[in-house]
């Protein structure tokens, strides 16, 4: 079977679900499902209710780029021939800089949590290195579509892609208390640092002082060898 297109082993409340590598044929679906889980979960965009226009360049962005570099995989309702969640995957030497014109866009307050949670790492040289670190950068499940295992299976296939690709870690900054968990209970991972959301200020102001139920941000690292045989 092509690497490709990998069809599930199991069935999720009858729905069958084939997982693939994003390509251009799923850009749009790939959009919406990313669209509809930042507003209809419990996520850092939903609690400061960033608008459309402030995250649209960071989708299309992130979307072209991942498409590009082959490196992120889609899970695809066989019913419904929609994308019911996405792993948007790059090498960490990639960068991805949505065009934000406005310093009221939302999205920078988003951006300057990820940018703190890195500050202990921004000068380690070997953090930074071309094909040794694979960035998790979003993750994305339909409301309908979560807590079945399928996020679980997208990260598998991550992993096994960058294995591949002779990539060594996974590096992912866990935004979610559902995340982190799915994280803690299927890897081997090593905490990097972790920002509490109540106790984050940016312009005098904390803007996840009550996002519940998420307690923090957490910058993980794991060896990519450890989550093959899970």
């Amino acid at each position: 079977m092509s690497q490709n297109k990998l069809t599930n082993i199991s069935n999720t409340d009858s729905n069958k679900i084939n997982f693939e590598i994003l390509n251009k044929s799923h850009y749009h679906s790939a959009y919406h499902c990313i669209e509809k889980t930042l507003n209809e979960s419990i996520t850092l965009f939903s609690y400061i209710k960033v608008p459309k226009e402030d995250y649209h360049s960071f989708i299309e962005i992130s979307l072209n780029k991942a498409i590009q570099l082959g490196l992120s995989y889609v899970a695809i309702d066989v019913t419904t021939k929609e994308v019911v969640a996405i792993i948007i995957s790059k090498d960490l030497t990639d960068e991805i800089s949505p065009n934000i014109t406005s310093t009221e866009n939302k999205l920078l307050i988003i951006f300057s949590l990820i940018k703190k949670l890195w500050e202990p790492y921004q000068n380690h040289e070997e953090m930074f290195l071309k094909n040794q670190n694979l960035h998790c950068l979003l993750a994305a499940t339909l409301p309908s579509y979560q807590r079945k295992g399928i996020l679980k299976k997208l990260f598998k296939l991550t992993n096994n892609l960058g294995l591949e690709r002779g990539f060594k870690k996974i590096i992912a900054e866990a935004t979610s208390k559902f995340s982190l968990n799915f994280i803690q209970n299927s890897t081997q991972y090593k905490e990097l640092n972790s920002i509490r959301y109540k106790d984050y200020e940016v312009n005098e102001t904390k803007p996840f002082h009550n996002i519940q139920p998420h307690e923090k941000c957490v910058l993980i690292s794991i060896p990519i060898t450890n989550l093959i045989n899970q």
